[in-house]
């Protein structure tokens, strides 16, 4: 979080492989963060953190464009409606490539995209997501007040995800 603060938009963040424990990050500019390798880069929240790890505020329009590539989320857990691990809402574009989701819990899925152009999740894995309400799912997605987004889901699986006790 501290190199998202000291970002003035446009840029790159990478990860270096390793373990993170991240309290909630809001982003409001345009960032990429791009970790070393998919297997190496484990990101889970800190305790305590009820949005999930990335997100844009829903209720305000933010002109952003966010992506997220190489990254493993793990063992996430969430309470807040709103929210999924990753969470853009009202934003520019979105991209969420080569990135595996394992065992995450919370209402709203593991990705919350709401875009008034593109997004794009490509070559990702969510597995052994657990929806704790009758609206969550492995993947959410919705076009921001005034948009017509478009969405590109691609080479991605879900596997054993549940929500509200059943199957999906």
């Amino acid at each position: 979080s501290i190199a998202v603060g000291a970002a003035k938009g446009g840029e790159t963040i990478f990860i270096k492989n390793g373990e993170y424990e991240s309290s909630q990050i809001t982003l409001t500019k345009n960032l990429k963060f791009v970790g070393e390798s998919r297997e190496g880069v484990l990101i889970t929240a800190v305790s305590g953190n009820n949005k999930g790890i990335f997100y844009t505020p829903l209720s305000n329009a933010v002109v952003c464009s966010c992506s997220f590539e190489n990254l493993t989320f793990h063992d996430v857990v969430y309470t807040s409606n709103s929210y999924a691990v990753i969470s853009m809402g009202r934003i520019t574009s979105a991209e969420i490539k080569d990135c595996t989701f394992i065992n995450c819990k919370g209402p709203a899925g593991t990705i919350q995209l709401q875009t008034s152009t593109t997004g794009v999740i490509d070559n990702c894995i969510i597995k052994n997501f657990i929806g704790t309400s009758s609206v969550s799912g492995g993947i959410n997605l919705g076009t921001s007040p005034g948009g017509y987004g478009y969405y590109y889901v691609r080479n991605t699986i879900i596997d054993n995800t549940t929500y509200a006790g059943s199957a999906t």
